[in-house]
């Protein structure tokens, strides 16, 4: 079957969803595909993006995204808000123009946040004036308002996504965030939930991270953008009350890069809680995530709010390194007491008390690996996620 199937994905930072996009594509079920991928000109992920595919029929055209106008003056800033959805219906012309274009089997909106004014959901509309065959939502992460327009851009999404045929979510979790917080009501739609795959490929030696760490400690990771959400500041918290035996045994890695402002303030608070010789900012490691997590001892996700599925969470499971997690969004479809240490977010005490159990009893770990390892090679893989997709998707148009 010569499908085209089209993704379109408004995105501006390196995360999870570029990740997952990737892997998707890369599956041997949408391989055989033709794709296109329609994403804004100011991606800042697209040049990593691009390094990920394997995928030899991926063809990615940009779009300009008039949203993406900034200005350093205050009184151009407060001009452009005020002409947001204005200004976001001129770059919807712009994406119809561009669309007609093109023959479209399926049609994908991969929605990595939610809140504010969107092309990728109104996206759908122009693929319901176009008469594409399928129109599908994936939902990538949690409702977040807007500092302004937050009832309307609310209001116009929840529009726009009656256009569309099917949904996806990529954790339960996602659904009923959404559900409680939209206008939409998703009860009476075709929708499903379809966690991210993880690629389980050959892991090779990262040469960066071989040399910045010393195998005499033990060393943990963090993985993800560094913001206020993500939970940094609670783990800074949480390791200086280790013991000082402990202290000097640990060493933790923030890999990922974050707002200038907020690492300095992150640094800070390292130097005030005396703990400079455990924390160490590495910022962006080129290399898959899996082959720089699996040098790591053990991966600490901290977040504080909500994670829409915590890929980097899954691919630690998926080369056997422990994992602490908080109990936040979509980790709970799949993490638990069997193949890893979860506590609630905020608690610093019980992160404390988490990583003394990774440091001291890395024996009782064993098993928590091997389940890990056993439940993403039997149910999220990318290959087994790919052809979920793909039925899920056929079964629309062809049953």
């Amino acid at each position: 079957m010569n499908q085209t199937i089209a993704f379109i994905w408004e995105n501006y930072e390196f995360g999870g969803v570029t990740t997952n996009i990737a892997a998707l594509i890369n599956s041997k079920k949408f391989r055989k595909k033709k794709i296109i991928i329609f994403t804004n000109s100011t991606n800042q992920a697209l040049k990593k993006f691009r390094k990920l595919i394997k995928n030899d029929r991926v063809r990615i055209i940009t779009f300009d995204n008039y949203l993406d106008l900034k200005s350093k003056k205050t009184i151009n800033k407060i001009f452009l808000l005020l002409l947001r959805p204005f200004v976001f219906f001129f770059t919807l012309i712009k994406l119809f123009k561009l669309l007609k274009k093109f023959e479209i089997d399926i049609f994908v909106s991969q929605c990595g946040g939610y809140g504010d004014f969107r092309s990728d959901l109104g996206s759908i509309l122009i693929a319901k004036i176009l008469n594409f065959p399928l129109k599908v939502i994936v939902f990538h992460h949690s409702y977040s308002k807007p500092r302004l327009w937050g009832f309307s851009s609310n209001l116009i999404n929840s529009i726009f996504m009656n256009f569309s045929d099917k949904f996806i979510f990529v954790s339960k979790a996602t659904y009923k965030n959404l559900s409680t917080k939209t206008f939409f009501n998703f009860k009476n739609k075709d929708f499903k939930i379809l966690s991210n795959g993880i690629e389980i490929d050959k892991i090779n030696i990262n040469v960066k991270i071989k040399k910045l760490i010393n195998k005499k400690f033990i060393n943990g990771i963090v993985l993800s953008r560094i913001s206020e959400d993500k939970g940094h500041e609670d783990l800074i918290q949480a390791c200086s009350l280790l013991p000082s035996k402990l202290k000097k045994k640990i060493r933790i890695y923030f890999v990922g890069e974050g707002n200038k402002k907020y690492v300095s303030y992150l640094k800070s608070i390292i130097k005030k809680n005396d703990t400079n010789k455990i924390f160490y900012f590495s910022g962006y490691v080129k290399g898959s995530s899996r082959e720089i997590i699996n040098h790591f001892d053990f991966l600490v996700s901290p977040s504080r709010y909500f994670e829409g599925f915590g890929l980097s969470i899954a691919e630690a499971l998926s080369v056997g390194t422990p994992v602490i997690s908080t109990k936040v969004g979509g980790v709970t479809d799949y993490l638990n007491k069997k193949n890893s240490i979860l506590v609630k977010p905020f608690e610093i005490k019980k992160i404390c008390d988490a990583l003394t159990i990774v440091c001291q009893n890395r024996k009782d770990l064993l098993k928590k690996k091997s389940n890990g390892i056993r439940l993403i090679k039997n149910k999220y893989t990318n290959d087994v996620m790919g052809e979920k997709y793909l039925n899920y998707l056929n079964k629309t148009i062809y049953d």
